[in-house]
């Protein structure tokens, strides 16, 4: 357990300084910056927002940091927290990126310090391991460093550091006074490479404290709305990339409709312009043109999700699993693969099934036995949502990562 850091009979945390001396003074709060990777509303992104509205702010005072304004700064300015842009980019993700880390590193490196000093950080959170910087102005400014490691570097095209998995790992690790995994499957290459202890928080999800609609129905919400009527729904959600297997939801679709005729597989996501052409070729050669719907990318997953009859999680392997908790926290089902995160959320034969990667025979057995019987189906629904409200609410993340701040910073 985290010990919490002492505080006075007014409730006020006393001054880390302070508390190694033994002394009197107090300090109100605990200023914290938080720095993002990404501009966008991700997942990532989601969790990191997540956490910074449900923080204690009576303990915490955060600030913000992300390289350019866009979806997530505007979230996190309606939160009231002092938001700044600095264009920064990233040391992982490959040449072109890297370079581009290179070229604003220096000035980058000096905004972000001015940060620190000007508004008297006393601890820099850093969300993801894609950004660098954050563990090299902890140690310029002699202050602690927390590293949230969101991401699976093993067989991850789109995430290359140059130099080496292993090197990235003993970089962050030496940068880091403590390292938050979002799961076991991404704590584990950390386990082999440091001796620092990797703490494992689960990502949450607010779908299971709000209404799962949208304030305005988009057409193709109403649209799906009315095939619900007459057809079972089975979603897929996630960029159309090669390693989250849409090939193999369509192929398990493919076996599932000799079984079940009244289906509809639903692919929400941006697509890869080459990915996306193989996946509709795929679809025409098995002749489910009618029978696949390419929803592309949509601001309104959630109107999507509330739809679903049943959730597929075909990736190969995921650091943690984001639309799992979401489908869960709807009571929908989930079948997935039977690695990375996705094996640490799904209990198998209690809120889904698990499943090896690239199986489609199977995850369409399984597919099956659930959409023939809605008994079961509706079990393992009512499951879902017991175990999202239980381990995946934002209110407990949120402590968690408290209680891990106030511990850095008393040691």
């Amino acid at each position: 357990m985290l010990e919490d850091l002492p505080l006075t009979s007014t409730g006020r945390i006393k001054d880390r300084k302070d508390i190694a001396k033994g002394s009197s003074p107090m300090k109100s709060k605990i200023n914290v910056l938080f720095i993002s990777h990404s501009s966008l509303f991700r997942g990532a992104e989601k969790s990191l927002l997540l956490l910074l509205q449900y923080i204690d702010r009576d303990l915490i005072e955060p600030f913000f940091l992300t390289p350019k304004p866009g979806p997530i700064a505007q979230e996190v300015i309606k939160l009231g927290i002092k938001t700044y842009v600095i264009k920064y980019g990233r040391w992982i993700g490959g040449f072109l990126p890297f370079l581009n880390f290179l070229f604003f590193f220096p000035s980058s490196l000096v905004a972000i310090c001015k940060i620190v000093r000007k508004e008297k950080i006393d601890i820099i959170y850093t969300n993801t391991m894609v950004i660098l910087h954050g563990g090299i102005v902890s140690r310029l400014a002699k202050i602690p460093h927390i590293w949230h490691i969101r991401e699976l570097l093993n067989n991850n095209p789109n995430l290359t550091a140059l130099f080496g998995n292993t090197n990235a790992i003993r970089i962050v690790s030496r940068l880091s006074d403590r390292i938050i995994a979002i799961s076991r499957a991404v704590s584990e290459p950390f386990h082999r490479h440091t001796r620092k202890i990797i703490i494992v928080i689960p990502n949450c999800t607010e779908f299971i404290y709000g209404n799962t609609l949208p304030p305005q129905k988009p057409y193709t919400y109403i649209m799906f709305q009315e095939l619900k009527k007459t057809h079972i729904i089975i979603g897929v959600v996630g960029e159309l990339i090669k390693r989250k297997a849409q090939d193999d939801a369509i192929r398990s679709c493919y076996l599932i409709k000799k079984r079940v005729k009244n289906i509809k597989l639903v692919l929400i996501g941006k697509e890869s312009k080459a990915y996306g052409k193989y996946l509709r070729k795929l679809t025409n050669d098995l002749s489910l043109n009618d029978d696949v719907i390419f929803v592309g990318f949509s601001k309104n997953v959630r109107s999507f999700m509330s739809t679903f009859d049943l959730t597929l999680m075909p990736s190969w392997e995921e650091p943690f699993g984001r639309v799992t908790i979401e489908s869960m926290a709807m009571g929908i089902p989930v079948i997935g693969t039977n690695s990375g995160g996705t094996a640490e959320i799904i209990e198998d034969g209690e809120t889904g099934y698990l499943v090896p990667p690239k199986a489609p025979q199977i995850m369409a057995e399984r597919a099956i036995s659930l959409l023939t019987n809605n008994t079961l189906r509706s079990k393992m629904g009512k499951k879902c949502k017991e175990i999202a409200y239980r381990r995946y609410s934002p209110e407990s993340c949120a402590k968690n990562v408290t209680k891990i701040i106030l511990s850095t910073l008393k040691n």
